[in-house]
């Protein structure tokens, strides 16, 4: 398909693809590559969101929100991490931010639920288990029962939302090729 947003969703899972090779499938297990690889994935995710909207005003201030937001996140990690912070934490919070922006974004767009919102939900519900398993690194989250069930459920729950988060993200340009053949 000849579309900004086929692009950018299939850049988007190429670059998933780099990210969980460097997070599961590799030899060495490189949290930091992975990162950085999930935020480019989240850069496509917007980029596709931009160019799909149609309100010129929203564009704007979509663009410069993001930007002086994503700034802000950083800042705020750095200070709330003060000496523990390093690139994985800076990369980690980047990525999770544009990843709930963009998920913001596509309720918004879409007036609603659509297939690519539900992927990105099921994106975040997968990366927050994920979160709270490392969180503990940087900073005291204490020991409730709720941080313990999602430091430690019991069994892999990230993959019961991320692999349904992939497949609705692909599927998410199905109905544009369907409704284009009609």
């Amino acid at each position: 398909e000849k579309s900004t947003s086929y692009v950018f969703t299939q850049l988007a899972l190429l670059f998933t693809v780099g990210a969980d090779y460097f997070l599961t499938y590799g030899n060495n297990f490189d949290q930091l590559s992975g990162m950085i690889f999930f935020s480019f994935v989240q850069v496509f995710y917007f980029l596709r969101l931009f160019f799909e909207d149609e309100n010129k005003q929203r564009r704007k201030v979509h663009l410069f929100g993001r930007i002086a937001a994503s700034i802000c996140v950083l800042i705020a990690t750095q200070i709330v991490l003060g000496d523990n912070v390093d690139a994985l934490s800076l990369f980690a919070t980047f990525y999770y931010f544009n990843l709930l922006l963009n998920l913001f974004m596509s309720f918004i767009q879409a007036k609603g639920i659509s297939v690519f919102s539900m992927g990105l939900l099921c994106f975040a519900i997968c990366d927050l288990f994920i979160g709270f398993s490392i969180i503990s690194s940087y900073i005291d989250v204490g020991n409730s029962a709720i941080v313990q069930f999602l430091k430690n459920p019991g069994f892999n729950i990230a993959w019961v939302f991320y692999v349904p988060s992939q497949a609705l993200l692909s599927l998410s340009l199905l109905p544009k090729r369907i409704k284009k053949r009609v």
